[in-house]
């Protein structure tokens, strides 16, 4: 069970990567691979850095629209 997750996230990923990678470089360069993979990369650390810092982004917003 936890593989699957694993590999759905993976996949999951993979796939907003590739889109990301269409966006800059053709399907058929050789170097499609690899920016696909970098743009996971980024992706997942982007994730991850909304994850760990949401509770300040959401009290900077709350804040901002407190103001008259």
């Amino acid at each position: 069970m936890e593989e699957a997750i694993l590999s759905l996230f993976v996949r999951v990923l993979l796939t907003a990567g590739g889109v990301v990678a269409s966006w800059l470089v053709a399907n058929d360069a050789l170097n499609y691979p690899i920016v696909k993979m970098v743009a996971a990369i980024f992706l997942f650390v982007l994730g991850i850095g909304l994850a760990i810092f949401w509770p300040k982004i959401s009290a900077w917003f709350r804040r901002e629209k407190s103001k008259p």
